[in-house]
């Protein structure tokens, strides 16, 4: 499902220098399947089990966008020998006509066991830092549920605001517009509320 199911920090937040963030190797590929797998469960919770209940992601799903570099995952720098990761962000790119490049968040999840440490925030400012240091991109970019708890109003608290439809009516929001349409039309997905935010990157 390309819905973001980061979860917002606690108290026991992750130190930046407990977690290692690197490019997805083919060997991580099946924890990216349990990381998913184990969050879409958590839309049971809220009586959203058509989410709960879909198609469950295969390696062969994650398998291009490794290739192409567009995967990183986070690992516990304690974790000893177990290099597993425990969250990811999956992102494209976006060129929107030319009239501004951003970089899609496709998916940014947490292991629901190691939730509300700070490991989403952390993946969403290191992808940020990313963007910025190659400096072709001016912002980033996202789909998600309008009601989900901890969805939209997660990302606004780290800087992402709706984009209104006078906003998405414009070039430099061609792409992101029609990604939210076709999770519109999407049979799961379109059964609730879906909203597309922007945070720049280059202000």
């Amino acid at each position: 499902m390309a819905t973001p199911t980061a979860t917002p920090a606690s108290e026991n937040a992750t130190s930046k220098s407990d977690i290692n963030i690197r490019l997805a190797t083919v060997e991580d590929l099946p924890y990216l399947v349990e990381i998913e797998t184990a969050c879409d469960q958590l839309f049971r919770d809220i009586d959203m089990h058509a989410i709960a209940d879909a198609d469950l992601p295969t390696v062969e799903q994650y398998r291009d966008c490794q290739e192409q570099k567009y995967v990183w995952v986070a690992v516990l720098a304690t974790a000893g020998d177990d290099k597993k990761p425990v969250a990811y962000v999956q992102i494209d790119k976006f060129e929107n006509d030319k009239a501004l490049k951003s970089v899609y968040i496709h998916q940014i999840s947490v292991h629901p066991s190691h939730a509300r440490r700070g490991i989403g925030r952390q993946l969403m400012e290191f992808l940020e830092t990313e963007s910025k240091q190659q400096g072709r991109f001016q912002a980033l970019d996202l789909t998600t549920f309008d009601e989900v708890p901890w969805n939209r109003k997660y990302y606004q608290r780290l800087g992402f605001a709706v984009l209104s439809e006078e906003e998405l009516a414009r070039d430099e929001c061609k792409d992101i517009r029609q990604q939210l349409q076709r999770e519109k039309d999407d049979e799961v997905l379109g059964q609730w509320k879906r909203v597309a935010m922007r945070k720049r990157t280059n202000v």
